[in-house]
């Protein structure tokens, strides 16, 4: 699931130089597994966030947009341009 984990944040990685959103950001500030020797996310909660919400129903799309719309929801991230530009994006 580690190579699922840095899927996701290499795709919210390319929206983020496309949309510039701040929410967004942050969130792959929380993600990003360069920070620290071990290769662990800087938030280690975000490892488990992202399982939270994985299911193998669902598309790769389906399970990005599930965990854009928990932290939207749960977090009060504004991430409404990221959802978007994924719902119309080629992954």
């Amino acid at each position: 699931m580690k190579k699922y984990y840095q899927a996701v944040f290499d795709v919210l990685d390319r929206c983020y130089w496309i949309c510039k959103e701040d929410a967004l950001g942050a969130l792959l500030g929380a993600m990003d597994t360069c920070i620290w020797a071990d290769g662990e996310p800087a938030d280690p909660a975000m490892y488990d966030n992202l399982m939270e919400t994985y299911s193998s129903a669902l598309s790769f799309r389906e399970n990005v947009l599930a965990f854009l719309e928990m932290y939207q929801t749960r977090f009060g991230f504004d991430l409404t341009e990221t959802r978007a530009l994924i719902a119309d994006m080629d992954i």
